[in-house]
């Protein structure tokens, strides 16, 4: 006698269904954090030498050049 293991179907929705987190996930980001003045800041830089370096810009569901150097700058905050 051999021990099965049955495993049930553990998704509720059929496929073809991405389950995704909510827009609002509960977070608020106050006008004086440093977070608000670095996007402050970086929307001000020329980045016309960044956009030069790129053999051809990003499609619009792709982030830009200057979106990654925002990130960039964030993660070093």
């Amino acid at each position: 006698m051999t021990n099965q293991l049955q495993q049930g179907n553990n998704t509720l929705n059929p496929a073809p269904y991405q389950q995704m987190l909510p827009f609002d996930v509960g977070v608020r980001i106050e006008a004086e954090e440093a977070v608000r003045l670095m996007l402050e800041l970086t929307e001000r830089l020329d980045y016309n030498e960044l956009h030069a370096s790129y053999d051809r810009m990003p499609r619009q569901t792709e982030a830009s050049p200057k979106q990654m150097f925002q990130l960039i700058i964030l993660g070093f905050m």
